[in-house]
């Protein structure tokens, strides 16, 4: 894991386990002497940064917190730091681009019957809003090309 001026290392990323275990060593070392200690910790850490983030939390959000928080605390570090970075806004220079948001199409909607060329290429929305103008059944490509979902009938 590597510190960066933009972002704590206890928020990642985590490059192993290793890393993830040593952002966390106020829950590590809680003892059997204290029972659920970890569980109990693991949820603040969760909670935190879902409060941090801005993160409006639901009934079944929380459900999904506690049953998260009874799993390695390393796992819950995990899920923190992506919560936290998410709501950062800060983009790492080196991280690929989002799918449709790069300089280049990622997504593609064809007719069935031709492969030629693409009805639409370009973002999600882009593709998506082509779809709702063309007649007919269509198939959308994802950003992967490992995916392929047939729209209208």
């Amino acid at each position: 894991m590597q510190d960066s001026p933009a972002r704590s290392p206890a928020s990642g990323p985590f490059e192993t386990e290793q890393d993830a275990r040593a952002a966390v060593p106020h829950i590590m070392h809680v003892t059997a002497a204290q029972p659920g200690g970890m569980g109990r910790l693991s949820h603040q850490l969760l909670e935190s940064a879902c409060t941090a983030a801005g993160v409006t939390v639901g009934a079944f959000d929380h459900e999904i917190l506690l049953w998260l928080a009874r799993y390695e605390p390393e796992m819950c570090a995990v899920v923190a730091g992506l919560i936290t970075r998410a709501a950062s806004g800060h983009r790492d220079p080196g991280a690929p681009a989002a799918p449709g948001t790069g300089s280049r199409a990622a997504w593609k909607l064809w007719h069935p019957s031709s492969t030629a060329e693409p009805v639409c290429e370009g973002s999600f929305d882009q593709v998506i809003t082509a779809a709702r103008l063309t007649e007919g059944p269509l198939i959308l490509d994802d950003p992967l090309g490992s995916d392929w979902e047939r729209l209208g009938s």
